[in-house]
């Protein structure tokens, strides 16, 4: 193995001068305008609580955005992939709540493995959305996350949960 050593010498010229001009900086970045939501990550199970995915859903509107779930954490989902639904259409909402997310904050949702009715395939890409209906507006609409791939481990948790509830029936 070879190897070589560089001497360099900078320096600064002495009659260097800068003047107080900031028109050659770039404007501070804005933040992104819309509804976004994006996967943040698979959360291991510690103790009694089960492993969950982790979804941010930020508000880059002028308005607040309402959204259903059993918690402020866990709306209502929308599971794709390949094009057909991982999870039932129908999810009672007896017990549900009303939540929000006020302009240009974030929310954190999480997704367990009971959200899911079926197992994605290994490397199959699944989207997950979330129900989310601005405030003035009746309808809500179903903003998606970027696709990506479940991790094995979450996989198993689905496995395991789906094992454990059709077999104690």
């Amino acid at each position: 193995m070879a190897v070589s050593w560089a001497n360099i010498n900078l320096s600064i010229p002495n009659d260097l001068t800068v003047e107080n001009d900031e028109s050659h900086y770039i404007s501070k970045p804005r933040p992104p305008t819309g509804l976004y939501v994006t996967y943040a990550g698979f959360h291991r199970a510690i103790g009694d609580e089960g492993p969950y995915l982790r979804f941010l859903a930020y508000n880059g509107t002028p308005d607040p955005i309402n959204y259903r779930g059993f918690g402020a954490e866990m709306p209502f989902p929308n599971i794709v992939g390949k094009g057909r639904e991982v999870l039932g259409t129908f999810r009672c909402g007896m017990g549900s709540t009303s939540h929000s997310i006020d302009p240009g904050k974030t929310a954190e949702f999480m997704l367990s493995a009971s959200d899911f009715d079926a197992i994605p395939k290994r490397r199959e890409l699944i989207t997950v959305g979330f129900h989310l209906r601005h405030e003035y507006f009746s309808e809500s609409e179903v903003t998606n996350s970027e696709p990506f791939v479940l991790p094995d481990e979450f996989r198993s948790a689905i496995r395991r949960y789906q094992h454990q509830i059709y077999t104690s029936e």
